[in-house]
């Protein structure tokens, strides 16, 4: 199998391009339908049966679709990114996501998808807005920039004879025509409009390719074309005058931490743990969590909670509303409680994991008791199971470290017992996609506790305690991001 991927610079292209897309396989081509979501384009898997030899059928209970195909079978579950082609795992680019019942598949990954069942490459054509499988002959196949002395030159490779046209007006703009030619955009050299190579710009249309060199005139002295032996390989050469600073690229974007979805754990009919007096975790958590999202949305971060109010929501609601968010952070908000020692106290974090204690294997039910609120039919399959365990593995160091940041900053804040980082397997954070953790911030079965979280003041400095290791782990692994 020989997959090619060159997606990247043309994918935030405007939705109405991607009305539908062409797919070709051999001398059959049809359209395919796709939508836009979160600034990628996503392809649909119902539209392969057109012109490959499959069939997609979907179990409702599990949210999982199967691509049966007289070779391969491909078992996908909505919103994960991975998936099983034979029973061995792959993993995807961005999760499968599901419309009206119909899966989807971004544009990257379709690449991938499809030189999986079909054994052939796959090239998307983002300017033809077509997809295309099987032997495909691109011209040029690179774009070699070399500098020396007073002479910037670029120098296009292929493996047939270029037939092109050039034209230099002279003012700052070179127009390379290339006649039977399809271009790839990933070989177009980036450009930051201060060298004497202002941008390069590739036109392709259903014939030719057309590259525009927009130079700095004042700087470029002559132009000149020149083909080279052995090759065939043709030279656009750019003669400058002395001092020129030769092309500059563009410095990498800087990756941050700064998206961050709150859970205030229960809500609606699921009450969470009740208090001696009466005081129900659910109310306690919610104020909470407005708290630290008031901390947070200071300190610069944009903020999503899955509930603003006294509202029910499914475990699975929960999850898919913060993989859909593309956050970079979930922190679901408990409360402890203990239905034996009344006088147990302090605060606790978890990550997700298998649990190790029998401590941590009750806080576990308890945390869990809401899935009894839900139908079967939202019960977790085992391939759901499966893929989910795989995505949970992605981020398992980076939980780890959050759950440690939290947890030894509530301690600088929080006069209570400090019962340390521990590990379960929590519903919750089972089908979420990035680093996780779970907060229990205090005993609401302690009458102790339970009157400290009836203040204000008391909920306030949870927040801040919260707010201060979720800064930690943005400063370091920021840093670690962007090395």
């Amino acid at each position: 199998m020989r997959i090619r991927i060159f997606f990247s610079l043309l994918l935030f292209i405007p939705s109405l391009l991607f009305s539908d897309i062409l797919l070709f396989y051999g001398k059959q081509k049809t359209s395919i339908s796709t939508i836009k979501k979160n600034g990628w384009v996503y392809v649909s898997l119902n539209g392969l049966n057109k012109v490959l030899n499959l069939s997609i059928t979907k179990e409702y209970s599990s949210r999982r679709y199967t691509l049966h195909l007289p070779q391969h079978t491909l078992a996908f579950v909505e919103n994960n990114p991975f998936y099983l082609i034979d029973d061995k795992p792959k993993k995807m680019f961005l999760p499968l996501i599901a419309v009206d019942q119909s899966p989807f598949v971004s544009l990257p990954d379709i690449e991938m998808v499809l030189g999986e069942i079909t054994d052939e490459e796959v090239f998307v054509l983002c300017r033809l807005n077509s997809i295309v499988i099987g032997k495909s002959t691109f011209n040029p196949d690179s774009i070699i920039v070399e500098q020396e002395n007073d002479k910037l030159s670029f120098t296009l490779t292929s493996q047939t004879e270029l037939l092109t046209s050039i034209d230099d007006d002279k003012k700052g703009k070179l127009t390379l025509t290339l006649h039977n030619a399809v271009c790839k955009p990933t070989i177009i050299p980036p450009a930051d409009g201060k060298g004497a190579i202002k941008k390069i710009l590739l036109l392709q249309e259903s014939d030719r390719a057309i590259l525009t060199f927009l130079y700095n005139a004042k700087q470029v002295i002559r132009t000149e074309r020149k083909l080279i032996h052995p090759g065939p390989c043709l030279r656009i050469s750019f003669f400058l005058k002395k001092e020129t600073p030769p092309i500059e690229t563009k410095p990498e974007k800087k990756r941050y931490i700064n998206k961050i979805v709150l859970d205030p754990g229960h809500g609606g009919k699921d009450p969470g743990a009740v208090g001696p007096s009466g005081l129900t975790e659910k109310e306690i958590v919610l104020k909470i969590s407005k708290e630290l999202k008031k901390i947070l949305q200071k300190k610069g971060f944009t903020v999503l909670m899955t509930r603003e109010n006294d509202t029910f929501l499914r475990l699975r609601e929960r999850s898919t509303m913060a993989n859909n968010s593309a956050a970079h952070l979930f922190i679901s908000i408990h409360c402890n409680a203990s239905g034996i020692n009344k006088e147990a106290t302090g605060f606790e974090t978890y990550f997700l994991s298998t649990a190790k204690t029998s401590w941590a294997r009750a806080v576990e039910a308890k945390e869990n008791a809401v899935i009894e609120f839900e139908t079967p039919a939202e019960k977790e399959s085992i391939l759901e199971y499966i893929l989910w365990d795989l995505a949970q593995n992605e981020y398992l160091r980076e939980s780890s470290e959050l759950a440690d940041y939290i947890q030894d900053n509530m301690s600088n804040y929080l006069s209570l017992q400090n019962r340390g980082v521990k590990q379960a397997n929590f519903h919750v954070m089972r089908e979420i996609y990035m680093p996780s953790i779970l907060v229990e911030a205090a005993f609401i079965s302690n009458p102790e506790e339970e009157k400290k979280l009836k203040k204000a003041k008391f909920r306030k400095t949870i927040a801040e305690g919260i707010a201060n290791g979720i800064l930690k782990f943005k400063k370091i692994n920021e840093k670690k991001l962007n090395q």
